[in-house]
Formats: structure tokens, C-alpha cells, sequence
């Protein structure tokens, strides 16, 4: 197999084509036969995409085989993360978006860790939004945006709308805007464009974990949306006059009237070019601390250290 990469005379953009091609299962084959990873194909689905381990990968990622720097290159490719922990949001491009109420950085109800984002409306009855929002430099035509989102307080009327996201390209301001609508007091669904969920019982004060992934500048492009780990949206679109992803907003994107004061807090912000799924548990993050002591021959002494993180301490 080695004998036979080192023949192949392949562009990046062709090999990244080809590794797609291969199933997951075909793919980790190959790395575990000749690495002898310990993982599975659920587990790397679970493992990419966390800051700290993101992070790691490309730092160590120059040494590497070759093989496995293709395989990094493929799982660990995250644009952009924030979990407000700076206290602020400086990491954003902007957050001067805001319209009838008040955004802010708070330690009232973080997700994990110190801080996370809030929104308070004026209550004097108008639509209102706190946005910031984060460009996306390169040709990105798939990009998911990942954040755990709650609301204080009842959608105010029926067929009435909280948004949590804007995707924008060059060609299209509001290209798609993901709500949670109310249907009646019991029953409230999911909408991506013209695309909806099943519907469910809503509760105020609890985390939803909502992920959207799009797919333009191809006539069989989509847009997905997860809910706490759980596709419930999976739309083919013709997205192909739509050249890039070019901004993302994320938090509280709009809100219709309601004549009283509501809240909206929002943390742990992840953008990739992949799905990213929900946050490492306990458990998951005891299996990642194994994974990474297989990299143990490849890591240089300054950087051995970095293997003695917690599994609490990732995002």
C-alpha cells in the first residue's frame, strides 16, 4: 500500500475526490492496517472537530506520514470555534448587528465553561435580533455551523419564528435562515428554507444542540439540519448560481414582535467543512485521550505534555 501511494501522481483536489469515494469503513481499513489505529468508524466520527484536538493535529500534522496527513487534513478542518470564553466577542468579524434589545457576553447560563452569549429584547413589541457573525475567507462551497441554543420563553403567536442562522454567499444575502416556529402552544417544527421537521414539544430553558450543513455551487446541492445529534431536515437544492459560503451569523437571527422582555442565550459556536456533531461527552473524551497516545512515536518531547489534557478540558 505504501509502495503503491508513493506511485500515485494525484492533484490534492483529485485525491481529496478519491479518499471521498472510499466508505468509511474502507478508509480507517487502510489507516489501521497500516498505523494500527484503534478506532472505529463511529469513533472518528466522534473525535473530529474539537478545538484541542484540532488544534493538536495541526501542529504535529508536518511529521506525519504522508497518508496520515491527508487523513488529517480530511477530519480536522475547522474554520472557525468561540465558546465566549474570552469574554467578549473579539474572535467574531462583527457583532454590532443587533436590533431591539441588548447582546452581550454573560456568565448566566454558559453551556460549559465561564461565558456565553445572551440576548435580551426591549419588550416594546418589535421584531428584534443579536447576531454576529464570522466570514468565511477560501471557496467553501460545504460548510455546517454547530451551536447550542435556548430560549427563556415561548414563541409569542402561532406561525412565529426564532432564527438561530444566517448562511450568506456572494450572490445571496438570506440564502437560508433555520427557525424553530411555533405550530400551536404544544407543537412547534424545524425549517430550513421551505423544508420542515416533524413537529415536537418545545421546552423553554433547555440546550438544543443544532447543527445546519449546505452544500452549494451544484444543481444537487442541500441543506441538512441536526438536532441534538438527530438529522431531522435532509433537502436535495439546487444551489448551483450560489458560488461560496461567504458569512455566517449565529445566535438569536430574528425574532418576531413580542410585547415583552425574552431572553435567548447561545455558546459553543464550532464552523467546519464537515458535519461536526454534537460535543465530546465524559466517556467519548476517555476514548480520545487513548487515540491520541497512539500518535505517542510521531510526537516530539516538547510537545509530549500536551497528551496529559483532561477529558473535561475539551470543547
Amino acid at each position: 500500500m505504501k509502495s503503491l501511494l508513493r506511485k500515485l501522481s494525484l492533484t490534492s483536489h483529485q485525491l481529496k475526490h478519491l479518499m471521498n469515494e472510499l466508505s468509511g469503513r474502507n478508509e480507517l481499513y487502510w489507516l489501521q492496517l497500516m498505523y494500527r489505529f484503534p478506532l472505529s468508524v463511529e469513533q472518528c466520527r466522534d473525535l473530529r472537530f474539537y478545538k484541542q484536538l484540532s488544534d493538536f493535529i495541526h501542529i504535529l500534522k508536518p511529521g506525519f506520514p504522508r497518508i496520515l496527513q491527508i487523513w488529517a487534513a480530511l477530519y480536522f478542518t475547522v474554520l472557525f470555534s468561540d465558546g465566549f470564553e474570552s469574554g467578549d466577542f473579539t474572535a467574531w468579524t462583527n457583532w454590532a448587528d443587533v436590533s431591539a434589545g441588548t447582546l452581550s457576553v454573560s456568565t448566566d447560563a454558559p453551556h460549559h465553561g465561564t461565558y456565553g452569549a445572551k440576548f435580551v429584547s426591549d419588550g416594546i413589541g418589535w421584531g428584534g435580533y443579536g447576531r454576529p457573525y464570522q466570514t468565511i475567507g477560501g471557496a467553501y462551497t460545504e460548510v455546517y455551523a454547530r451551536l447550542y441554543f435556548k430560549w427563556m420563553n415561548p414563541i409569542w403567536g402561532d406561525a412565529r419564528f426564532y432564527s438561530f442562522y444566517i448562511f450568506r454567499s456572494p450572490e445571496t444575502a438570506f440564502l437560508i435562515e433555520p427557525q424553530v416556529v411555533r405550530q400551536d402552544a404544544t407543537n412547534y417544527y424545524w425549517k430550513v428554507g421551505t423544508s420542515v421537521s416533524a413537529t415536537f414539544t418545545p421546552s423553554t430553558n433547555q440546550w438544543y444542540c443544532l447543527e445546519v450543513g449546505i452544500k452549494v455551487n451544484s444543481a444537487n446541492g442541500f441543506r441538512k439540519l441536526w438536532v441534538d445529534g438527530v438529522l431531522v431536515i435532509d433537502a436535495v437544492v439546487d444551489y448551483s448560481t450560489n458560488s461560496r459560503i461567504s458569512t455566517i451569523f449565529a445566535g438569536l437571527c430574528y425574532k418576531e414582535n413580542a410585547p415583552a422582555v425574552e431572553t435567548w442565550y447561545w455558546d459553543c459556536v464550532v464552523i467546519a467543512d464537515s458535519y461536526i456533531g454534537p460535543e465530546v461527552t465524559e466517556s467519548r473524551g476517555f476514548v480520545l485521550a487513548r487515540t491520541m497516545r497512539t500518535f505517542g512515536s510521531w510526537i516530539p518531547p516538547h510537545l509530549k505534555p500536551e497528551l496529559s489534557f483532561s477529558p473535561r478540558g475539551l470543547v
